[in-house]
């Protein structure tokens, strides 16, 4: 305990200085997470039908480092500490939608038992470079490709879950990263994220354009064992968002099978002159089942880095602010094969500057084995401040 005592003294220490130099900041946040969580089946035998409080400490330091006019040194470290009655199982669901491979192995569980898991580790490391039109980036980094809000098919280097309730940063890729900006809203992008296995390798040239108000992205390269090809564009009908995106992947000559495979999603989102938020999108996977997508469907489409074991998944959004510093949100997932479902309400309150209050619920409904209806249910509090 002692040692760590010492460990969240130092973030605590270090964050509550956070300063601003001319060539040096430090910023971040702490989150505090107390929760009532009922495990899924598959996370443990004993008690699965009771709740049980669990807490999490997350804290980020998000250090900034500028030697030159040019040059940009970034650093973020992420801590998380997880104590309660099920720590360890809480632990481990905050990483069952991890699709990241990145090069290096940078974290590490400082204590691991049933009831405590302390584990930080190195979330960003990147030396950024910018001359003109030219701008270079080479380190962990987040490369964030697509232009809709919940499923994107594009974003071929660390795809993530809608369902990923702890990790608002979004994951890391260790990769070299180049932009040529060709115009004011246009640009070429090459990023290439290595691997240690070869099969793991990401490579891609990206184009992005502007034309009619839309903006357009169209990209090839090469993702794990797949030749991918794809696009998106983004713009406004009436006032409203409209989006979309789709992948063709086709596994190369080292692979089992030869057939291609089709990810698209399609987006639309309107705000209301009395801040009425509507929002919809629809996924379609050509190797999404259309059976139930539980057990191991799911596993298996983890593991592979689809968006959704389903054929087609559904999704729905209905936010409002009732008041300048509180804002109501209730979203869902639908999958229409084997009609299970997600619900997640959320109240957000910005108590004072920098300190916000969240109210959120993951619920889940559906028969066994289906795609939502075998996993738990969280009930939760946030209090984060920000620095």
């Amino acid at each position: 305990m002692m040692k760590n005592a010492g460990i969240l003294t130092f973030l605590i220490v270090t964050t509550a200085s956070a300063a601003a130099w001319n060539d040096f900041t430090i910023r971040g946040y702490f989150r505090e997470t107390p929760l009532l969580w009922q495990p899924p089946s598959y996370y443990s035998v004993n008690n699965t039908d009771s709740w049980r409080f669990d807490n999490l400490l997350h804290t980020r330091q998000n250090l900034r480092w500028y030697p030159h006019q040019t040059l940009t040194f970034g650093v973020e470290i992420k801590t998380r500490w997880f104590w309660g009655e099920s720590a360890s199982d809480i632990a481990q669901s905050t990483t069952t939608h991890d699709r990241s491979k990145p090069y290096f192995d940078w974290n590490r569980v400082l204590v691991e038992r049933n009831s405590q898991v302390l584990a930080s580790g190195i979330d960003r490391a990147w030396l950024d470079w910018n001359q003109g039109a030219l701008q270079l980036t080479l380190g962990r980094q987040r490369i964030a490709w697509g232009t809709n809000l919940v499923w994107n098919p594009i974003d071929l280097f660390n795809p993530t879950s809608p369902l990923d309730f702890d990790n608002e940063e979004k994951p890391g890729a260790d990769a070299v990263r180049m932009q040529w900006y060709v115009g004011p809203a246009s640009k070429i992008e090459l990023a290439a994220a290595p691997h240690r296995d070869s099969d793991e390798t990401t490579a891609v040239l990206q184009i992005k354009t502007n034309w009619l108000n839309y903006d357009f992205i169209l990209l090839g390269g090469h993702r794990w064992q797949d030749i991918v090809a794809g696009g998106a564009w983004a713009g406004q009908i009436h006032g409203g968002g409209f989006r979309g995106e789709f992948l063709f992947a086709l596994p190369d000559s080292d692979a089992f099978h030869y057939s291609p495979k089709v990810t698209a999603a399609i987006s639309g989102d309107y705000t209301f002159s009395n801040s009425w938020y509507l929002h919809g999108e629809a996924l379609y996977s050509s190797e999404g089942t259309t059976q139930s997508a539980g057990g191991l469907a799911l596993l298996s489409s983890i593991q592979k880095g689809w968006l959704s074991p389903a054929r087609i998944s559904l999704f729905g959004e209905i936010a409002r602010d009732v008041s300048p510093l509180m804002r109501v949100d209730l979203s869902g997932i639908l999958n229409p094969y084997d009609t299970s479902w997600y619900i997640g309400p959320s109240i957000t309150w910005s108590a004072i500057s920098n300190v916000d209050v969240t109210a959120v619920g993951l619920v889940f409904g559906g028969d066994t084995g289906t795609e939502f209806g075998d996993n738990g249910e969280i009930l939760m509090l946030r209090l984060k401040w920000s620095f």
